[in-house]
């Protein structure tokens, strides 16, 4: 596959001006959170409100009108300020200009929240607009002060991610014929060069699809790089950088242990790179460790690592802030195709596919996300995880025999909702264990096919001294047999946008 081009939904390829494009086509039909409640999405048929929603959970639908910038706040009956808030589009009722294509929440209080609407070209919707919205339990009590998430976008026809901290895709509009354009790259003309001593600093780089001579290649603040090939070669940043973007190359037998190592500092995005199987000692596709703050990773295609080991590793060992792993598609991995370890605060999980087979060495094969609860090499943190949320991702094992856990969960306060998993005993294995009151946590609306009965979640079996383990509040889940003629085969997933569509047969 060429770097950064994506198959649309029917396997074709398109140019490279459209791999960028938004999408903006029909609204993906999805439960709107309203108990009871009769409502039509715009351009198709009513949605029944499903009732059985979370213990605790305040759901419902709200109408405001955004302001020139897009925003408006609504109300919301919790009682506390809220652990995080799910948001679906219903209907734009008139509004100037095109329609809404993004929504996100965030500034949540005790009383309410702030709801933004972009159209497909990030430009502000202004006009009326009703939403649906689930409000889960688990913020700081009333009265607290809690810093607002990162406003953020998810697009309107895919289900919503509360507080997603994604920046804009990369343009297709072009820089005066020399290159696509690159949002949130710094200005400045399009360099095709690679300057001496493999040092990428400073500058925006267009490849143009050049092959990098092989060596090792370092990337400081202030830089974008875009549309190379990295054949025998590799990419680190270096130190802790700011405002660095990483788009649209290609890496493939790559000489260290990672494609792309030391990801942390900054305004970070490693957006739409393809990362194939590596000669030699390579370890995992993306690394990052150290302090983190809004650092985005997605729309990258991980193919066949055909060895136990990771897709995407990310430690945040200073502090992860505002983190997004999404839309990314990784298969024919062996270890764990995505692992995020320790204390982070704003971190989403969300529209990942992944394939999974087991090959030997440390590996369960699952998506882990194991933050806040215990540090490497022993010993637990005192601070808690905050607004975790894994949501509509796809994971499926491709052995013969059953893996026990989709997911590996730690962490107080992580909301896990509306995964697809295939061939797990378990949606999740769980030791949330952090600290002697610890915020409650939800399984809710994933389905679950493979063997087993009872809880989707299930306990790893061990305590921090002195506190006992938190299990999580189950509701809305499905689980399937494997043979049952009933069971929903594994979702479509569009590879231009990892939007999850109805299932398509096993």
């Amino acid at each position: 596959m060429r770097s950064g081009v994506w198959p649309d939904a029917d396997g074709s390829r398109r140019g490279r001006r459209r791999r960028y494009r938004p999408v903006a086509g029909a609204v993906v039909a999805c439960a709107v959170l309203a108990a009871g409640v009769s409502v039509a999405l715009a351009g198709g048929a009513p949605v029944v409100a499903d009732e059985s929603a979370v213990t605790g959970v305040e759901t419902g639908t709200a109408t405001c009108t955004t302001d020139d910038a897009g925003f408006c706040t609504l109300a919301h009956r919790l009682g506390t300020t809220p652990a995080a808030v799910v948001v679906t589009l219903v209907a734009p009722q008139g509004g100037a200009g095109p329609l809404p294509s993004q929504l996100a929440a965030d500034r949540y209080t005790a009383t309410g929240f702030r709801v933004r609407a972009l159209t497909a070209k990030g430009e502000a919707y202004t006009g009326s607009l009703t939403v649906g919205y689930a409000a889960y339990p688990g913020g700081a009590p009333a009265g607290a002060s809690v810093p607002p998430p990162t406003v953020a976008s998810a697009p309107a026809s895919s289900p919503a991610v509360a507080g997603s901290p994604s920046r804009p895709a990369p343009s297709s509009a072009g820089d005066a014929g020399s290159g696509d354009a690159v949002a949130g790259c710094p200005a400045g003309g399009q360099l095709s060069g690679v300057p001496s001593g493999n040092q990428f600093a400073g500058h925006t780089y267009n490849g143009h699809g050049q092959t990098l001579p092989r060596g090792n290649y370092t990337i400081g603040s202030g830089t974008c790089i875009e549309n190379y090939v990295f054949d025998g070669s590799n990419l680190t940043l270096a130190g802790s950088p700011s405002n660095v973007t990483i788009v649209n190359n290609l890496f493939q037998n790559w000489p260290a242990r990672q494609a792309i190592a030391n990801v942390n500092g900054t305004d970070i995005t490693v957006n739409y790179n393809t990362v194939k199987a590596s000669a030699g000692g390579a370890w995992t596709g993306i690394f990052g460790q150290g302090a983190m703050r809004r650092v985005t990773i997605a729309h990258n295609d991980i193919q066949n690592l055909g060895a136990a080991v990771d897709g995407i590793q990310l430690r945040f060992t200073g502090t992860g802030t505002d983190i997004e792993i999404a839309y990314n598609r990784i298969t024919d991995n062996g270890r764990f195709p995505i692992e995020l370890q320790q204390v982070a605060h704003g971190l989403k999980v969300h529209h990942n596919y992944a394939t999974v087979r087991r090959m030997g060495g440390d590996q369960l094969g699952q998506l882990s996300i194991a933050t806040g609860n215990d540090k490497d090499g022993g010993g637990y943190y005192d601070a808690d995880t905050s607004g975790v949320e894994i949501a509509y991702n796809i994971v499926v094992n491709t052995d013969g025999s059953a893996n026990p856990a989709c997911f590996e969960s730690r962490g107080n306060g992580n909301v896990l909702h509306d995964n697809y998993c295939r061939n797990y005993s378990y949606v999740d294995d769980y030791a949330m264990t952090n600290n002697s009151s610890p915020t409650p946590w939800y399984v809710t609306d994933n389905v679950l096919v493979g063997p087993g009965t009872g809880a989707v979640s299930i306990y790893e079996g061990f305590n921090r001294a002195g506190h006992q383990y938190v299990a999580p509040t189950e509701r809305g889940n499905k689980r399937y047999a494997m043979g049952d003629p009933n069971a929903p085969g594994v979702p479509a997933w569009n590879y231009a946008a990892g939007v999850t569509t109805p299932s398509t047969g096993s």
